[in-house]
């Protein structure tokens, strides 16, 4: 049938357009959206996506190398499986198939070799290798690239479990997911040869090229296509349950909101309580954040194809919500018409998953191939995830010496997907990159003894995955309860830390001088043989500052925010990893364990030296200086409070606060280090004076400098464990 049409049809626009047949599946009224992106929506309906190369067209002789190279093993081992997918495909105009010998000469044809990939519990996965002869390389980047938002789509999920108000009920997860995912966006017709595919034959069979009509699997300006679709339908989602309308019935809600037929039994899931044995693992006995969200929980988001959905409230509330979220898709993705559209077209949400359960509202769920538990708000990899990865580290003995790149490349591909549920587990990479560094010709790599350490901390962590799930509140950085800076230089290290306690703000400063031998180490232009840069002593910085809070205060599932003006000891902290196996690997690996252990959630940001004093002075005056400033200025602050009543100390604090929210308006130092402070006290005393129902005070010039020891930080000197609470 298509040898048929091609050899008559006058172009091959033409023949690409028939073949395609049936409306898009875009909806036919996507421009009419209240959508910056609607006229993109609109355009990809009327005319499908465009595929703009940077490379002149291949000649016959590069097309031939081609398909005498062929599609890959994978697709070869696996003809029939291929052959009954085709089929599939052509019955739903997604592809179209034309023998080699007919599209030889024919303009824009470019070839790539097709591939098989296997999944869990499913059928494999046909994917074009776009990348094999550099058709993803000379694609032009033309696609909407922003409207790709799905990296963080789980951790916006699990941020709002655990920011949902329990005054509203546990929060209910829901999945639809898109059928026939990138199938759904058309290609443009002129622009098809370009990502043509060999198809895989018998012996002394015929080779045949198949073309697609839609985005394939593999192109690399497929994804940002289709997110446009789908973020479009996410953005919309959110709105209207934001408004909470009264939705009419849906022709697939009843399907939707059925349970699934066989639940799996409850041996089969990994437990939700924590073991009794840990005491570290005890949640703390009161919650310790406030919720962000006032009312009912009602929010939507997409992971490519995948719409995951959290609602509070009754069953007509959640039964409401899935109505909006299905009409929502029908405006994005044109409905199934059972009377035009062939049989084997398909609604938006796939029915399949529906049936067995995917959409229902449930407070366990699985969601992006996580356990996620609402109630307990928790997140742990189910079963067949933790036995996949002990298989594999199993597979690496302690005395294995040589593996392949392809294996390494499967290990840390599976260990990076399960880090944001891991806490600490970002720490301990380094050296298993550091590995890709020792690639011999063959494709082989070679373990060390460092590399092994790392991997006995990762089988550790995977036997303890399913005896405890990981509570969210780990996860998720939260208003912090601990704010405070860093930093270190040759000679020592140091930092303060401003504790949020019941009682208010306890200030905390530290220091500690390194060791000679330590000093020795450092690179220096007198030294330039050391083994120690400045950034690995800001790092450690870092690291003794979290075990200074954590010695001080209770800090599970509080986060920690620190400052350093250090960029590579902050970004080190934030990837968690380094390209080397130095010290500052093991420094990484450290503060992993110790965030494991104190289960804490830190955060790290970037303060200019400018700014960062306190600890620079410190850190460079001599310890006798040092401590001795530290007990002046405690004892300051205690006489200073001692010498004046309550209410007078209550008002000068009321006034420091006044003066710290005028100096964050402008940008100020609330110390007033510029060259003419004078203007700012006037304008400030005369704003102030003004208000009614403000404080009224005359310009506090010698009054301002008597109080200003008591708004210091003070050194207490105690390091008993004492409550925290968030900001």
């Amino acid at each position: 049938m298509a040898v048929h049409e091609f050899q008559r049809s006058n172009s091959w626009e033409t023949f690409a357009t028939a073949q395609r047949g049936s409306d898009p599946d875009i909806a036919p009224n996507v421009r009419h959206l209240a959508h910056p992106a609607a006229h993109l929506l609109d355009h990809l309906r009327n005319h499908g996506a465009p595929i703009p190369m940077s490379t002149l067209p291949w000649n016959t002789q590069r097309r031939d190398n081609a398909v005498a190279r062929g599609p890959h093993k994978s697709a070869k081992d696996e003809v029939s499986f291929v052959r009954e997918e085709f089929t599939d495909f052509l019955n739903k105009k997604f592809w179209t198939i034309l023998p080699y010998r007919l599209v030889r000469h024919l303009q824009n044809l470019r070839l790539s070799p097709l591939g098989v990939v296997p999944q869990r519990d499913r059928r494999p996965r046909l994917i074009v290798d776009l990348s094999f002869f550099g058709i993803n390389q000379e694609s032009v980047p033309i696609a909407p690239s922003d409207s790709m938002q799905f990296g963080r789509a789980l951790h916006r999920i699990l941020q709002r479990i655990l920011q949902a108000n329990p005054l509203h009920g546990p929060v209910y997860i829901s999945k639809i997911d898109i059928a026939d995912g990138f199938y759904r966006i058309q290609l443009a017709p002129y622009a098809v040869p370009h990502l043509a595919v060999l198809l895989p034959q018998h012996p002394n069979e015929e080779a045949m090229v198949a073309f697609p009509l839609v985005l394939p699997m593999g192109w690399v300006n497929s994804p940002p296509y289709f997110s446009a679709v789908t973020e479009t339908g996410a953005y919309l989602m959110n709105r209207r349950l934001k408004q909470r309308p009264q939705e009419p019935p849906h022709r697939l809600e009843d399907l939707a909101l059925c349970p699934p037929a066989l639940q799996k039994p409850a041996s089969s899931l990994p437990p939700t309580t924590h073991r009794v044995d840990d005491p570290i693992a005890t949640p703390p006995s009161k919650p310790i954040h406030q919720p962000r969200f006032h009312r009912p929980m009602r929010y939507a988001d997409v992971y490519v194809d995948d719409f995951i959905s959290l609602v509070q409230g009754t069953e007509n509330d959640r039964r409401q919500a899935m109505r909006t979220l299905l009409h929502v898709l029908d405006t994005v993705f044109r409905p199934r018409d059972s009377t035009g559209d062939l049989p084997f077209c398909q609604e938006p949400a796939s029915v399949k998953k529906l049936k067995k359960g995917d959409a229902s509202w449930s407070t366990k769920n699985v969601v992006l191939g996580w356990l996620l538990d609402s109630v307990d708000k928790t997140i742990s990899l189910p079963p067949h995830r933790i036995e996949r990865l002990q298989t594999i580290l199993a597979g690496i003995g302690p005395t294995k010496k040589r593996i392949s790149a392809k294996n390494w490349h499967r290990l840390l591909g599976e260990l990076r997907s399960m880090v944001i549920g891991i806490p600490g587990a970002r720490g301990l990479f380094s050296p298993l990159q550091e590995a890709f560094r020792t690639e011999t010709p063959d494709h082989r790599l070679r373990l060390n003894a460092m590399v092994h350490q790392f991997l006995d901390d990762f089988r550790q962590l995977s036997t303890t995955l399913a005896d405890r799930p990981t509570r969210i509140a780990k996860l998720i950085p939260q208003d912090p309860s601990v704010i405070g800076t860093t930093d270190a230089s040759g000679t020592g290290m140091g930092g303060v830390a401003f504790l949020n306690t019941p009682s208010g703000l306890r200030p905390i400063l530290w220091r500690h001088r390194y060791p000679k031998h330590v000093q020795s180490k450092l690179i220096t232009f007198d030294n330039p043989r050391g083994s120690l840069s400045i950034g690995d002593l800001e790092l450690s910085a870092t690291v003794c500052q979290h075990d200074v809070v954590t010695t001080a205060a209770d800090a599970r599932e509080h986060t920690i925010h620190s400052f350093h003006d250090n960029t590579a000891a902050q970004f080190w902290q934030r990837k968690g990893s380094t390209t080397t196996t130095g010290p500052a690997a093991a420094l990484l690996r450290l503060q992993s364990h110790h965030q494991r252990v104190f289960r804490y959630v830190p955060f790290h940001d970037y303060l200019p030296g400018l700014l960062n004093k306190m600890n620079e002075l410190l850190g460079a005056a001599p310890r006798s200086a040092a401590d001795s400033f530290r007990r002046d200025l405690d004892i300051s602050q205690q006489t200073v409070r001692k010498g004046v009543v309550r209410g007078t100390q209550d008002t000068a604090d009321a006034h420091w606060e006044l003066w710290t929210k005028f100096c964050e308006e402008l940008g100020l130092d609330p110390l007033l280090r510029v060259p003419d402070p004078v203007q700012f006290l006037q304008v400030f005393a005369t704003r102030y004076r003004r208000r009614p129902g403000k404080a009224r005070f005359r310009t506090p010039y010698a009054r301002w400098a008597r109080r200003w020891p008591a708004w210091g930080p003070g050194m207490l000197g105690k390091t008993a464990r004492v409550p925290l609470t968030s900001a």
